[in-house]
């Protein structure tokens, strides 16, 4: 697709030829969704669909330096930042992000120590300590939902990890996909899934809420890119190469969105 087969309004297409250029937010640490390469550029799925947006659209995505997730959020909450590519839906973010539908979806599942006994019932994380990523939208989750929850917040995936394997806390709640991609470059074999829980990311374009009208732009392009192209990127960055005692009817779960 490329502009000129966009069904794009008069408004919409004068809007980007005034905003030729979006400041996006997106998290170093989330491999394969979302990563820094060695030379600290954005890569992984989420930049796939921002590279296919640029040229369906005509604009330019700039994915800006970061440090950690939590200070980008709170850049996008100050609109000092325009969007995310890759963003679950909480309530606390839709007091200032409008959302497109959800292109990929990704389970939530517990991360425990080999040894520790399979976890049935989100109840029983209440005599837990359990660790989250600052400002995920799992630590919004679990924060509603169970307030009285002994939470450790960590910075990545990999400082989660490592407390883990540390016994400095029992389970760390995560996306299943970046999780296992960190255990697999970690070559840590004695952390394992450990129990499922009822939530997932269902991954959109998030929009800062006073610009509707590029939120209704990114929902016509995002249609736009053909369902095996979508298939590609998937397959480009998600290899299946688990090692850990992986439960293959979870990623059966991963779904396109």
């Amino acid at each position: 697709a490329a502009l000129g087969t966009l069904d794009l309004t008069q408004a919409e297409r004068e809007w980007l030829l005034m905003h030729p250029r979006i400041r996006v937010a997106w998290d170093r640490n989330w491999a394969p969704i979302e990563f820094a390469d060695s030379a600290g550029v954005h890569r992984g799925i989420s930049r796939e669909y921002l590279d296919a947006m640029e040229h369906v659209l005509g604009i330019q995505f700039d994915s800006l330096i970061t440090t950690n997730w939590s200070s980008m959020h709170d850049q996008l909450r100050r609109r000092e930042l325009d969007m995310s590519a890759c963003l679950a839906v909480t309530p606390e973010r839709l007091e200032f992000l409008d959302f497109t539908d959800s292109y990929l979806s990704c389970p939530v599942v517990m991360f425990g120590r080999e040894q520790t006994a399979y976890i049935n019932a989100m109840a029983d994380l209440n005599r837990l300590k359990v660790a989250v990523v600052r400002d995920y939208a799992t630590d919004h989750w679990l924060s509603h939902d169970m307030p009285a929850l002994n939470v450790i917040r960590v910075d990545s995936i990999g400082e989660a990890f490592g407390l883990l394997n540390q016994k400095r806390v029992d389970v760390f709640v995560g996306s299943v996909l970046p999780g296992n991609y960190e255990l697999s470059k970690l070559r840590r074999h004695n952390i394992k899934i450990g129990g499922e829980t009822p939530y997932s990311y269902d991954l959109r374009f998030a929009v800062r809420d006073d610009w509707p009208i590029f939120t209704g732009i990114l929902q016509k392009a995002l249609k736009a890119v053909p369902e095996d192209e979508k298939m590609s990127y998937y397959r480009k960055w998600v290899w299946l190469r688990y090692e850990h005692g992986f439960d293959y009817s979870l990623l059966v779960r991963v779904l396109m969105g």
